[in-house]
């Protein structure tokens, strides 16, 4: 066998913790942006700039992730992932609820 075989599992092990706590404070940041957005809509008490038709196609492409991440059993995917569908749904939410209220203002 190779002598460094050892050292090189070591380091591979170590760049695999990296990549995974770096995936989840990757995944908090965006999760942090849709709180945000979500802080804006509810202050200003509307979501008429927002499209509801590309936040449900975000949604849709963050459940396709979301599926191949279980398929790979990856955990730290699969948590990151899962914290940002359900700040996704609040703010799906979020959207859908101020533009219904908004519907009166634009007549």
């Amino acid at each position: 066998m190779f002598p460094f075989t050892n050292y090189y599992d070591k380091l591979y092990t170590m760049l695999q913790i990296l990549i995974n706590y770096a995936t989840l404070i990757a995944f908090l940041t965006i999760s942090v942006d849709l709180m945000f957005q979500i802080s804006r809509i509810h202050k200003r008490k509307s979501s008429l700039d927002i499209s509801i038709k590309g936040t449900l196609v975000r949604l849709f492409g963050a459940a396709i992730f979301t599926l191949k991440f279980f398929i790979i059993k990856d955990f730290y995917l699969i948590l990151g992932q899962l914290l940002f569908m359900g700040i996704l749904m609040v703010y799906i939410i979020s959207v859908l609820y101020y533009s219904k209220n908004n519907q009166g203002l634009q007549k």
